[in-house]
């Protein structure tokens, strides 16, 4: 079910991410307005995102739209600090945390990248992967 996802775990692992972008660059002025920092996201980050979106309306049974009752009725905190143990955490959960991740981004650059460069999302794809595999079994 998640294999479109986790199939990207091995890309994921060579890629470089992200880099950061703007800041502090010029000066404020008319002729140089600041451009505030953001990521430029990698193609293999790109596809990764519109994974999550693929999977979120090709599923409408896992109720992603909800990604944050889910996650309030799991006792989850929207930010994980790398403490969060999701090896019981069925595909639903795990979804969800990967929603709010990607949603995240749209208010808080950097996100994402924080996530992967965290070991985060390659925690949560793993856990989806282990999934599959039990099912699959």
């Amino acid at each position: 079910m998640y294999e479109r996802l986790t199939s990207m775990i091995n890309e994921i692992h060579k890629d470089d991410i992200g880099v950061w972008c703007g800041g502090k660059v010029n000066d404020g002025s008319p002729e140089k307005t600041i451009q505030l920092p953001y990521v430029h996201y990698s193609d293999a980050v790109m596809q990764f995102i519109e994974e999550v979106y693929n999977f979120h309306n090709e599923h409408p049974e896992f109720e992603l739209n909800r990604y944050g009752d889910i996650l309030h009725s799991n006792n989850i905190n929207l930010i994980d600090d790398g403490n969060l143990d999701v090896s019981d955490m069925n595909g639903q959960v795990v979804m969800a945390i990967l929603t709010a991740a990607v949603r995240s981004e749209r208010f808080c650059d950097g996100v994402i990248k924080h996530c992967f460069d965290g070991g985060l999302i390659d925690k949560w794809l793993l856990r989806l992967k282990e999934i599959d595999d039990y099912v699959n079994k």
